[in-house]
């Protein structure tokens, strides 16, 4: 450092103030280079995996990418969260898309726990269709009084869900690929 004295016997340091400023704008570039790259949460970066919070979840993601592809479904699982959390009393699991539109499962632990095996497949399959294949809540029982659909909007019971499984997984996907088409547009031509 370089002292400069000035009249009055006063010391000042100015001079060495230089090389400080140009320190700290070093600092600051190096910190903003490395700091944009972790800007936000470590679950908001891109990542080329789903991020599984348990093992478990792999096995039923894993069945879903196979009943995606056979069926010629290429879809990117790549930013898939799927993760333990709480939710509104009632819920077993939610999709959530947010502002970043990178699905987010959220599933409760309890209830994940005392779930059985078909009846956890039927929980992630339902939000994978939500968060995947954009699919919507559907009402509809069919003519015996089960739901119509893996889409159905209440829980409905494993047994059914395991017995007609192929049929539910298969009106999973071909919902996904036809628009909802208003009933008017279904008139035949010429009535």
């Amino acid at each position: 450092m370089e002292n400069m004295r000035l009249s009055g016997g006063k010391t000042s340091y100015t001079k060495s103030l230089r090389p400080t400023v140009k320190m700290l704008g070093i600092f600051a570039l190096i910190a903003v280079t490395f700091g944009s790259s972790s800007c936000g949460s470590d679950q908001d970066a891109e990542r080329a995996e789903p991020l599984l919070e348990s093992e478990e979840f792999a096995s039923h993601l894993e069945n879903f990418k196979a009943e995606a592809s056979a069926r010629g479904f290429e879809l990117d699982y790549a930013n898939l969260v799927i993760q333990f959390g709480e939710l509104a009393p009632g819920q077993r699991a939610s999709c959530d898309l947010g502002s970043t539109h990178k699905p987010r499962i959220t599933v409760v632990k309890e209830k994940w726990d005392a779930s059985s095996g078909a009846s956890k497949e039927l929980m992630i399959f339902h939000e994978l269709g939500h968060c995947l294949l954009n699919r919507l809540h559907k009402s509809h029982m069919d003519d015996e009084g089960k739901p119509a659909s893996i889409m159905h909007e209440r829980n409905f019971d494993d047994e059914i869900y395991s017995e007609f499984r192929t049929d539910y997984v298969d009106e999973l996907f071909e919902e996904a690929t036809l628009p909802e088409i208003p009933a008017f547009f279904q008139r035949t031509p010429g009535r």
